[in-house]
């Protein structure tokens, strides 16, 4: 026989971390509890001691739980020993109703919450003690009893203490969180007894129930009365029944209501009464209706993605496909349920889906594959994607492919080969020589004409370098000109050269050039190569020179009679001899104020010396220049000009006079600059959104691969399946869909921010308790077993404030010190109040930030160089700094690779 202070409670899990969870929940109460790591354990424990309660994990190896209170409750010692379940699954009434029928009184859901622990084992000490006080009165009674002949005189007290056991168990029955209650089970069913507690749960008194014979049926919901009458035929066969109905409370509302019924029989088996325990489920009913809710939320992402997903048995049999795949493919649920995977594919791609699905189930995962699918009317499309097998004991169950239509992508590419063969007909056809070279200047083509020019055939020209092939000096200074291909691979841009040069072919014949040098770029702006484009201009020259004759006879002044043009002429040294009126309208400078001057009077200050330096240069040496000029008018508005400069040469070939033909663009110039402004915005909204379909990509296809596995493995095996194993299945769905919903979140509250919709909503609470609030948390809550030191400059700090803002920013600043600092390492929280404002200091010692990470650090779905294979969506600071933003604050970060990082947020107290 236990003492009063000696209460021992039996706790049985295999796993050791759940029972120091568990003490730690409980070791405040100060009682002996003994561990047990299996169910033999736990029977060997309780030869040896008496326990007041058993708290009992139902999934262990060997002995489960339901096998091991089995046993516990053949045992006489334990057979009235309160039993509590523990387990994850919370939504199986089939084990529910099991562990109830080998006498369980109660079940605890994990994640355990320590406050319904405490209160239910203190319940249950308490009945202990009740209940051992009880038997050493029952035992005294019997001793009295037999003393009783002989002692007549103590038959008061032994009445006096058995009314006090009847007070005690009234009181028992009273603060029980079940109303038991009897009725006669013959005749019209008359309540003889209901505990007082009815008040308590229902808000009727006893008096309501006894003196109304239809109390029960009349208070059952209207919809739920049939089902209970059916079943109580199964009470008078099974002496035990349980029903699950809505009850009306005094209240006026329904409460879901768990009733177990036991038939007690006379000693010639007839019905006598019936026995039953009313408890309040409408908690648990809610979470259930939850669950189903989010359930159906999660087909209903599913059917609204793009992608086409499927999932079929080893065997082939299609066991599940998304709205999309019905879509493309043309059938129907119906259709689906008679179809093989096999139906589906193209017969030139079935060999080789055989041979990935066999490495599939081998557990050679596939991360990518291409192959063509036939749809019910007779369509070939191209699909790209994914596929992975899920095993159970080292069995393939179910397959799952995640496909992308990639029809008009392949189409594409077979449009653009087709232009690429356009594109080699039509350089092996055109007048002008060809020549391309890869990054290391190597010829890689050559189209006819440029063969016939150089005098060197494709073969022997293919892999040789360019200056070997395509020779050209100029013409005057008889230099090589062979350094201008290198500077366009060392500078990408385009080099256009008319005059001057001489092609040597390798006859030794020289060939008067028009030559064009270019660079050939991929769409990111990376140097693959060149391209020149050239011609033989010997004609041309000799046009020129007939030309030019002709053009001394003329009026140098004749080219500026175009009224749509400004006219300049200028002497050799730049000073303005002529001006027409186009010339005076745009500068806003009357003639006589432009005649004598230099072009530097309306010189905008735009462009730098050097481009009038090479401007000059050109036209010096009796070349043309073209270009784009921005000027300045008289009254200080700028205006840009597409220039023309005409040097005039004397018979010796130096300039004498230019004249300047100039047409005003600044509209297109404008239009160009707005252009240029809205193809850099969509540029960064393509790079934003590159970015999130990455995230997307990469952060949902694990916990949407595991639903969905998942999900199919409950819809066409839950036959199979034992209960626990469904409860198991169905927690792995909830846990992938809270994570899918926080990061929904994270994107919702981001999108929010960036539309300047972030409400701000503060209260005045105290900061200090916030913090400590949010490390306790995360102690309680950290696998990685960090330590967390939160220290603060003053032991309450008030301030008025957002609370939901300032617990995003820190909770995401503390999860990402936890995330990304080795465990068992230090993250320091400091809080420091400074006049008017409050500042946070989060600093850890994990992998640092590199130095080019920095400036990109609260861009969205930016991660850091560094961040290896650690799970994130690059999302976190960016809403930490939106939040931070918006509370009217700064952040700050300092960090090194390797060497931790610190974050320091400072905010406004805003006291009212």
């Amino acid at each position: 026989m236990l003492l009063e202070n000696e209460i021992n409670i039996l706790l049985v899990d295999d796993c050791p971390n759940n029972l120091f969870l568990i003490e730690a929940m409980l070791n405040h109460l100060k009682h002996n509890l003994v561990q047990a790591f299996s169910g033999k354990e736990a029977l060997e424990c309780i030869l040896n001691q008496d326990f007041a309660l058993i708290l009992l994990d139902i999934q262990m190896p060997e002995l489960n739980g339901f096998e091991t209170a089995k046993l516990i409750r053949q045992c006489s010692r334990t057979q009235h020993t309160p039993i509590i379940f523990i387990t994850a699954f919370c939504h199986n009434i089939h084990q529910i109703l099991q562990g109830y029928s080998l006498g369980a009184v109660d079940y605890l859901i994990k994640p355990i919450v320590p406050e319904i622990l405490v209160s239910k084992v203190q319940e249950f000490v308490e009945l202990f003690r009740q209940t051992q006080r009880i038997k050493q009165q029952h035992k005294l009674i019997e001793l009295t009893n037999q003393n009783l002949r002989n002692e007549v005189l103590q038959r008061q007290q032994v009445q006096e203490a058995l009314l006090f056991n009847q007070q005690r168990l009234q009181y028992l029955l009273f603060h029980n969180p079940a109303i038991i209650y009897c009725y006669k089970a013959f005749d019209d069913f008359i309540t003889t007894f209901v505990s007082d507690n009815i008040t308590q749960k229902l808000g009727y008194t006893v008096q309501n129930v006894k003196g109304d014979p239809m109390f029960w049926i009349n208070h059952i919901h209207p919809e739920d009365a049939p089902c209970m009458m059916d079943k109580l035929p199964g009470l008078l066969k099974t002496g035990k029944q349980i029903y699950e109905y809505r009850f009306l409370h005094r209240d006026g509302t329904y409460r879901w209501i768990r009733d177990e019924s036991k038939l007690i029989r006379d000693a010639f088996d007839n019905p006598l009464e019936v026995i039953s325990s009313m408890i309040d489920i409408s908690e648990r009913k809610q979470a259930e209706e939850a669950l189903q809710e989010s359930e159906s939320e999660l087909r209903d992402f599913l059917d609204s993605a793009h992608d086409l997903i499927q999932s079929f048995s080893p065997e082939g049999k299609l066991l599940y496909v998304n709205r999309a795949w019905q879509e493309t493919m043309g059938y129907t649920l119906e259709e689906v349920k008679h179809l093989s995977i096999f139906d589906t594919i193209h017969p030139n791609c079935l060999e080789k889906c055989q041979e990935t699905m066999e490495s599939v189930m081998a557990g050679i995962p596939c991360d990518r594959i291409e192959t063509h699918f036939v749809t019910k009317d007779g369509r070939t499309i191209a699909l790209e994607g994914n596929v992975n097998c899920r095993f159970e004991a080292g069995q393939p169950q179910t397959t799952t492919g995640i496909f992308r239509n990639i029809t008009d992508r392949k189409q594409a590419e077979d449009a653009l080969q087709i232009q690429r063969q356009w594109l080699e007909v039509i350089l092996n056809s055109i007048g002008d020589g060809v020549i391309a070279t890869d990054k290391a200047a190597k010829i890689t083509f050559m189209n006819p004409v440029a063969q016939a020019l150089t005098g060197c055939s494709v073969q022997d020209a293919l892999g040789r370098k360019i200056d070997e092939v395509f020779c050209i000096i100029h013409q005057r200074r008889r230099r090589s000109a062979a350094s201008l291909i290198e500077k366009v691979l060392q500078e990408p841009k385009v080099i256009e050269l008319v005059d001057n040069l001489v092609l040597v072919a390798r006859n030794g014949n020289e060939i008067p050039i028009d030559n064009t040098l270019a660079p050939i770029l991929t769409p990111d702006g990376l140097l693959q190569g060149t391209v020149l484009v050239f011609r033989d201009i010997t004609r041309r020259r000799q046009a020129k020179a007939t030309l030019y004759r002709a053009l001394q006879e003329l009026e140098f002044q004749k080219f500026a009679l175009d009224q749509s043009a400004s006219v300049a002429i200028t002497d050799a040294q730049g000073t303005i001899t002529y001006a027409n009126d186009k010339f005076c309208e745009l500068s806003q400078y009357s003639r006589q104020e432009l005649l004598g001057q230099s072009h530097s009077l309306i010189n905008s200050g735009f462009h730098p010396k050097q481009f009038f330096q090479k401007l000059w240069t050109t036209i010096t040496r009796g070349q043309v220049w073209k270009g784009e000029i921005r000027n300045k008018a008289k009254d200080g508005s700028c205006y840009w000009v597409d220039t023309t400069i005409v040097p005039f040469l004397d018979s010796q070939g130096k300039p004498y006079q230019y004249l300047a033909i100039r047409f005003d663009i600044t509209q297109r110039k404008q239009a160009e600059e707005s252009l240029c402004e809205a193809l850099e915005k969509e540029k960064e909204l393509n790079e934003l959104k590159s970015r999130f379909v990455s995230m997307i990509s990469h952060e949902f296809r694990t916990p949407l691969t595991t639903i969905l596995g998942t999900n199919e493995l409950l819809t066409h095996y839950s036959q199979n399946l034992t209960e626990e194993k469904k409860l198991a299945y169905l927690q792995r769905i909830h846990n992938n869909v809270k994570h899918l919903t926080q990061m929904l979140d994270d994107v919702l509250l981001l999108g929010k921010a960036e539309a300047g919709k972030l409400d701000l909503q503060p209260e005045t609470l105290d900061i200090v308790q916030l913090c400590q609030s949010l490390v306790d948390e995360l102690k309680l809550s950290s696998a990685s077993k960090h330590q967390l030191e939160f220290t603060a400059n003053s032991p309450s700090i008030i301030a008025y404030v957002d609370e939901k803002l300032l617990r995003h920013i820190l909770g995401n600043l503390l999860l990402n010190a936890i995330k990304y600092s080795p465990a068992g390492s230090i993250i320091c929280f400091e809080l420091t109040c400074v006049g008017d404002k409050a500042q946070f200091q989060i600093q850890d010692s994990g992998i640092g930030i590199p130095e080019e990470d920095k400036l990109k650090l609260f861009e969205s779905f930016h991660r850091g160089t560094n961040v290896s294979n650690i799970a994130g969506t690059g999302l976190g600071l960016a809403i930490v700094k939106k939040a931070v933003d918006v509370l009217g604050g700064d952040i700050a970060v300092n960090s090194k690779v390797n060497m931790g990082a610190t974050f320091t947020v400072t905010i406004p107290l805003n006291e009212r």
